[in-house]
């Protein structure tokens, strides 16, 4: 790709864009007017109304009670009284907005205390005012009444016992913060993609309505160099629009004309988060550039890229709404999740929180899901039915010995999506029987669905051949060593990322409870995954993989999956590691069985050893369990040794 020749399309990009009148309006005009005012100026009316309705007289029928509480509520200021029979009935024809029964008088009987009954009518934004109104006056008239009957008993000092003071520790930057966190990250995703959508529609499907793109697709200058200077015009289209409405909101808030007092002061964060914010954001917005170049340049004309593009405004915004989960925390999985992460992370930020490391995973994944999406767009334009059209083929019929690395890797996003969902949901209910549904029902049986899909070769392509005796026996004897070393990097991560106690009752519970008896947790926690997880990740993934891959890229991008796959940051690390001895193993024995066998055993010490054999309990090893691991991992590598690293099809 040539610098200059990008740079060469992006002014060229952006100079097409600025002479548009609809870029104009929607990079500049929109986002300093437009958006503002339709944001904040509705927030605006919102509180206007409010302030109405609590101006409004209400009209209320009150039955029964004492006469000074009947008589408090009905000539409460805003409270017009009204004659009925039957409260309720009076509030469901309208003619009264609050109906109030209230007890004769204060004796307890045998059935229980008397109790007041409000009837009210939630369809009604007045009539749920006026119920908020008299239960603030019950409220008081009982708070009045128990304080009378203290005095009455002589025991006014009991009025003083464990007396409430509630004071706010909070700073005024952290109370802004947490207002802000709140809107601004949905914000941001937002309008990134709208700035950036009307810029990818005009770059793409504009220009091949305007017969234009052909001869920029035919010129001497590289294709991955017309994506880089497209998406660079789409980026900063996007980044522009965004600034420009958030400094007009501010100009807007500071002169008190949009929003209310709240929202003047959540604007009032330290330059320090508002720096650390923009960082963050850079690489989101690089990230859906890159999604919506992507999209675009499928599209054939305007009509289309707007359907196409449509979904993804609607889901982009989706994550984002992280920002607004309390439970949801940067330091988590979360860190990696594009969208979510920086969401969170703009919330931690508002509130003067900056954990440096999880900070860095937010703009390493969006960065690398931008070069990865735009890698995508490039091989998309690169190939010439891009420019002459494709191929009309039979509906239904697939290409047969096709590598399926892009499919494989859709569906194992799916797959995350189905644990994440279902399998947390199933596991709710049972643990055990839950995780023995989700790697059989939710894991294996898809995975296998997909294979029969693409007609996939199961021998072939996920490695299910029957191993050597001395392969099998390699592998598991390579399951103690891959534990250590598991342990070993965990103790060295746990310096820089403690882990959380939660976290640690977890595995307690679902490896060292024993519900069920041991053959069943073996089963759940030892057999299933090895077998289940190893035909997708080490038969699945890595058959494909290795097809566009070198064996240790293959390897490496299954055992990187394989880490994720189990959605904890603190378990990343280690189990990547096990996927990518897992993934060495197959490719070195040219069978699936031994990695199996070694993922089952590996699991199967853990229980047997009471939680996870120490690997998340911070116990020190013994000298003698790593020699032994040591020397059985030696016997392995013996036994493996005639065997040679390969990627083809055997």
């Amino acid at each position: 790709m040539s610098i200059g020749d990008t740079f060469l399309v992006f002014r060229k990009e952006m100079t097409d864009l600025l002479r548009d009148r609809r870029s104009v309006l929607a990079m500049i005009v929109f986002p300093v007017l437009i958006h503002p005012i339709l944001i904040f100026g509705s927030a605006r009316l919102s509180s206007y109304g409010e302030t109405r309705l609590k101006e409004e007289t209400v009209t209320a029928v009150v039955e029964g009670g004492l006469p000074d509480l009947r008589e408090r509520i009905v000539s409460a200021p805003g409270v017009r009284p009204l004659r009925a029979r039957d409260p309720a009935e009076a509030v469901r024809s309208g003619r009264a907005d609050i109906g109030v029964a209230l007890p004769e008088n204060l004796a307890i009987s045998a059935g229980g205390e008397p109790e007041a009954v409000l009837f009210y009518d939630g369809s009604r934004g007045l009539s749920g005012e006026a119920m908020e109104r008299v239960a603030r006056i019950l409220d008081e008239w009982k708070a009045e009444v128990r304080e009378a009957r203290l005095d009455s008993l002589g025991a006014a000092e009991l009025k003083r016992v464990l007396p409430v003071e509630e004071k706010n520790v909070a700073s005024e930057e952290r109370m802004a913060g947490g207002k802000l966190g709140k809107l601004l990250p949905i914000l941001l995703v937002f309008l990134l993609l709208n700035g950036a959508s009307f810029a990818a529609v005009d770059l793409f499907a504009g220009e091949r309505e305007r017969k234009t793109i052909e001869t920029l697709l035919t010129s001497l200058a590289p294709r991955s160099s017309i994506v880089a200077g497209k998406f660079l015009a789409v980026a900063v289209s996007a980044v522009i629009a965004t600034l420009l409405f958030l400094s007009s909101s501010f100009l807007f808030t500071r002169i008190r004309w949009a929003g209310g007092e709240g929202l003047h002061d959540a604007w009032s964060v330290s330059p320090l988060s508002a720096a650390v914010v923009f960082v963050i954001s850079l690489p989101l917005a690089f990230l859906l550039s890159a999604v919506l170049v992507l999209i675009s340049s499928h599209a054939r004309t305007y009509r289309e890229a707007q359907t196409l593009l449509l979904p993804s405004l609607l889901l982009g915004v989706v994550p984002a709404a992280a920002s607004v989960a309390p439970g949801v925390r940067l330091e988590s999985i979360v860190a990696i999740v594009p969208i979510a992460n920086v969401a969170v992370a703009v919330r931690e930020a508002l509130l003067g929180n900056y954990p440096i490391l999880f900070l860095g995973l937010v703009v390493l994944s969006n960065s690398i899901g931008a070069y990865l999406v735009l890698r995508w767009a490039r091989a998309f334009l690169s190939s010439e039915r891009t420019v002459f059209g494709e191929a009309r083929r039979e509906p239904g019929v697939l290409p047969a010995d096709r590598p399926r690395a892009r499919e494989v890797t859709i569906f194992f996003a799916f797959e995350i999506l189905v644990l994440y969902y279902l399998g947390s949901l199933v596991q709710s209910k049972d643990l055990l029987l839950g995780v023995i549904l989700t790697l059989w029902g939710f894991l294996l049986l898809p995975t296998l669905v997909f294979a029969r899909r693409y007609r996939l070769d199961i021998r072939r392509d996920f490695f299910l051949r029957l191993p050597s005796l001395r392969h099998l026996l390699a592998g598991i004897l390579l399951a103690p060593a891959s534990l250590l070393a598991a342990n070993l990097l965990f103790h060295a991560q746990s310096r820089f990322l403690p882990v959380p106690e939660d976290l640690l009752e977890a595995f307690e519970k679902l490896m060292g409870s024993g519900e069920g008896g041991l053959v069943l947790m073996l089963f759940a926690v030892a057999v299933s995954p090895g077998i289940c997880e190893e035909m997708l990740f080490r038969g699945l993934l890595l058959g494909q993989y290795r097809r566009v891959l070198s064996p240790t890229r293959a390897v490496l991008a299954g055992g990187l999956l394989f880490g994720l796959f189990h959605l904890s940051i603190y378990r990343f690390l280690p189990t990547a590691l096990l996927g990518i001895i897992a993934g060495w193993l197959v490719l070195r024995t040219r069978s699936i069985v031994p990695a199996m066998f070694l993922h089952a055993v590996y699991n199967g010490i853990g229980v047997l050893a009471g939680g996870t054999g120490g690997a998340l309990e911070g116990e020190s090893l013994s000298t003698p369990w790593i020699a032994g691991a040591i020397l059985l991992a030696a016997g392995a590598l013996l036994l493996l040794r005639e065997k040679e690293w390969g990627g083809g099809d055997g």
